[in-house]
């Protein structure tokens, strides 16, 4: 894990921390958002009109769930949301192509679809990948303060190489955790198999998750 500044971050983006196992192109990316955010009770609210039920769908246990439609309703916070999306995948996807491809693709479609994620204490997300998709990334609306010093709620990363986890050696490094805070933006390729530590505080995590294939 490193720091650094993305050299080409655009006015609404800057990429301030590159988190990779040993292996570079195993690569994902932590962005800060500087343009203005959609506010956190009107996405929840926007949310809320279209789907009320509580699931247990996929690798979710509880939670709510929303389909993945979410990028094509025309609400203005919905919208706003997906621009965020596209400007950060339009900075991430050239890197993700250079890193994985020996020669450019010589064209890309980009497709992105979303959904929306309530969690409360108790709920649970396993460990899982996106199949469907080239790259993925979650975007935090909203996010209760953890516990001090605990990682409740975070976001844990799991080496791909399956390799390394049978041959690991003494501190080597198999997962990355970030814990998340409201306006965050994760992207990853979607190979990386990822979970979310419970949370057991007060309090609702709203995020967004979004996969991109081309």
């Amino acid at each position: 894990m490193h720091v650094h500044r993305h050299p080409r971050a655009t006015a609404g983006l800057q990429y301030r921390r590159c988190l990779a196992f040993s292996d570079p192109v195993h690569d994902a990316r932590v962005c800060e958002l500087r343009r203005p955010q959609p506010k956190a009770g009107a996405v929840d609210a926007t949310l809320g009109k279209r789907d009320d039920k509580y699931c247990v769908r996929h690798h979710h246990i509880g939670g709510y769930h929303s389909d993945t439609k979410l990028f094509s309703r025309q609400e203005v916070e919905i919208v706003a949301l997906r621009d965020l999306v596209l400007a950060a995948l339009n900075e991430y996807v050239p890197k993700f192509l250079e890193a994985n491809c020996y020669a450019p693709p010589t064209k890309l479609n980009l497709l992105i679809w979303g959904w929306g994620i309530n969690m409360r204490a108790g709920d649970i997300n396993f460990q899982h990948v996106h199949p469907d998709a080239k790259v993925s990334g979650v975007y935090y609306v909203s996010v209760p303060s953890p516990p001090q010093g605990s990682e409740e709620g975070a976001i844990m990363f799991a080496d791909p190489r399956p390799r390394a986890h049978m041959n690991r050696v003494q501190n080597q490094t198999t997962d990355i955790t970030v814990i998340p805070k409201a306006g965050m933006m994760i992207l990853f390729p979607a190979y990386y198999e990822h979970a979310v530590i419970p949370f057991r505080g007060a309090g609702v995590r709203t995020c967004i998750a979004f996969n991109a294939k081309f």
